[in-house]
């Protein structure tokens, strides 16, 4: 039986990004819709897996925003990360026409007292290590989208 640990890890690292990119136009429409929709979904896994929520319902907060006229950003602020592998930030950046997207994740890290770590998701779901960022969501978001052409 799956326990919290593997819960987070599979919804930040597996289900998210794989629903971001198979439905491309969906995770925005959807979060604008409904922007509780990112709890919900967590809530659906821990039902799947007979685990009870730790976080309060406000644990998970989506901010969609737009970074410049072609390119916008979804942010999702998570429960603490506690795990080094545990997500303190994602960034979901797609161009409007959604010609090109990305999931970049902001792990706690804690390897030898280093971290975070800004890493990423392709489409493929292959995770990509860029390296420690700064313990800073925006300063970790300005690097995102430093990176976003190259990814």
């Amino acid at each position: 039986m799956p326990d919290m640990k593997q819960a987070r890890y599979f919804f930040e690292h597996q289900f998210l990004p794989k629903v971001f990119y198979e439905n491309r136009q969906g995770v925005p429409v959807g979060i604008k819709k409904n922007p509780d929709v990112i709890h919900l979904n967590w809530e659906n896994i821990l039902k799947n897996y007979n685990l009870e929520d730790p976080f309060p319902q406000d644990a998970w907060k989506t901010q969609m925003f737009e970074i410049d006229p072609h390119l916008a950003c979804i942010r999702l602020l998570c429960p603490e990360a506690v795990n080094e592998t545990d997500c303190c930030w994602i960034f979901m950046l797609f161009r409007y026409d959604f010609t090109k997207m990305f999931y970049f994740t902001v792990e706690k890290g804690g390897f030898l007292g280093a971290g975070p770590y800004l890493c990423g998701w392709n489409p493929e779901l292959k995770h990509i290590l860029f390296g420690q960022c700064e313990p800073d969501r925006e300063k970790a978001l300005d690097r995102a989208i430093e990176l976003f052409p190259t990814v």
